[in-house]
């Protein structure tokens, strides 16, 4: 089920939050989440993407992405958790929105609605508030570039070749800068740091599996040495290669 079509099962809290701690690791969630980042700036790393939540950032987390979460400068949000009947293959997104009236007005409702045990009128006001995102989502990325979903394509099938962001500039007829920029827009992660993410995940499974050697690893995953993979993995992942396998 996609986004634009989930039918919500629950409202489990509507919350205007600033968080405590710096940085937190969030996995195997039972709820998603819809909100706005009202203030500061905070980086969530997922699998494959980055975001980085600033003021006026409406975003939604599905419950199946697992990220990390680094706290810049102190922040606020306000956001609405709930379950689905079905689970949602939409990937967790976020967009940069000029005005914030409409989203913080439906969010104030919900909050209120929810304070008062309210249910049905609260589950029409979050349907609301997802169909405005949903909206949002629409304007900001379709039709996508063709040109980027076709390079994408190209970096999932051959990351670890190590000609691979070269021959999928070329084939696109753009120059490196604007490559980038239009990538970035249409994935909200650099062509570079997503390549750094298919390699890190594809050594996880290369790893678990306790058939290859950590030199080996780097090999296949096209990194210049053991020493530079393993720095690489220790920074995406918080521990070092030889930790993961054991």
């Amino acid at each position: 089920m996609q986004f634009e079509n989930l039918h919500i099962k629950d409202v489990t809290n509507v919350v205007s939050f600033t968080p405590n701690s710096k940085q937190w690791v969030a996995k195997d969630r039972e709820t998603h989440f819809i909100g706005i980042s009202l203030k500061g700036k905070v980086i969530h790393t997922f699998e494959n993407q980055e975001f980085t939540l600033s003021e006026n950032c409406v975003y939604f987390f599905n419950k199946k992405d697992n990220y990390m979460t680094f706290v810049l400068e102190q922040s606020e949000a306000f956001s609405v958790h709930f379950t689905t009947y079905e689970n949602i293959s939409t990937d967790s997104f976020y967009i940069q929105i000029n005005n914030n009236a409409t989203i913080v007005s439906l969010l104030e409702k919900a909050l209120h609605l929810y304070n008062k045990n309210d249910h049905l009128a609260l589950h029409s006001v979050v349907y609301a508030l997802c169909s405005e995102i949903s909206n949002l989502k629409y304007r900001h990325y379709f039709p996508k570039d063709k040109r980027m979903a076709k390079a994408k394509e190209y970096i999932d099938l051959n990351f670890c070749n190590a000609d691979c962001i070269d021959e999928v500039i070329k084939e696109s007829s753009l120059t490196q800068r604007r490559f980038g920029e239009l990538f970035r827009k249409a994935y909200n992660i650099t062509p570079h740091r997503y390549i750094i993410k298919l390699k890190i995940e594809k050594a996880k499974t290369l790893l678990s599996s306790g058939k290859y050697s950590i030199s080996s690893i780097a090999a296949i995953c096209n990194f210049s040495d053991a020493y530079y993979f393993s720095k690489v993995f220790k920074k995406e992942t918080g521990v070092a290669p030889s930790k993961w396998k054991n």
